[in-house]
Order: structure tokens, then sequence, then C-alpha cells
């Protein structure tokens, strides 16, 4: 077995690994968490979209993990196996997540771009007046 579908079995054993870490990540980083994970998501997805549409043989991965007989002749098209590719994949996307988020939250930080935007989210969240 090769080392990433050990790791992908490993998650599927245990997903709370990830669950926990991911809610507390969320408690650290917020907004700019949430944000990072889903442009990794989004990026992540559309590559594997990508990939089976290109011509990307998905059948001996899922062989692999112990799925492709169970999905062998299913009808599941392009975006089925992009989704679970995507799913199967989680421990990647998570990684990167936990690896790119410090990095864009140091960023936003020193950047221009924080004093305006908390100056919108504070005109935004001040009460309408009734006239």
């Amino acid at each position: 077995m090769s080392i990433i579908a050990y790791q992908i079995v490993l998650t599927f054993s245990c997903p709370c690994r990830y669950t926990a870490r991911f809610k507390k990540f969320l408690k650290d980083y917020g907004t700019v968490g949430v944000v990072t994970h889903s442009v990794v998501s989004t990026t992540f997805f559309g590559g594997c979209y990508l990939a089976v549409k290109y011509g990307f043989d998905a059948k001996p991965l899922l062989d692999t993990v112990g799925l492709g007989d169970k999905l062998g002749d299913s009808t599941l098209g392009t975006l089925g196996v992009a989704f679970i590719l995507n799913k199967l994949g989680m421990p990647i996307r998570y990684t990167a997540t936990f690896l790119l988020t410090p990095r864009v939250k140091r960023y936003y930080d020193s950047s221009a771009l924080k004093p305006y935007l908390q100056a919108q989210r504070n005109k935004w969240q001040q009460p309408v007046e009734k006239h």
C-alpha cells in the first residue's frame, strides 16, 4: 500500500483528528482561516475536476483505497469522480490550509488593506436609523 493510500485510510478511520484540530484552527484564525480554507478547497476541487475531465485515470487510485470495485461500473461522471477524489484528498487540503493560513494572516495584518476592511466592517455593523 502506498504512503498516500495509507494516510487516506488512517484519516477515514479517525476523522476526529482533523475535525478537532480544524475547530481550534477556526477559533484561532477566524475569517482569515475560513477564506483561506475555501480558496484551497475550491482550487483543489477544480484541479480534480480538470484532471478527470482531461483524462486522469482515477481507477488505480480508487483501487488502492478499496473503492474501485464498488464504483467500477457506476455512472458517476466527471463531477462525481472529482468529488470522490476531492474527499480522498482531505488530508492534503487540510495540511495546505494549516500551512498557508498563518502566512496569509501575517500578510493581512501587515498590509494596508486591513484598516480599510475594518472600517468597512464597522460601517456595515452600524444600526440603520429609521426615518
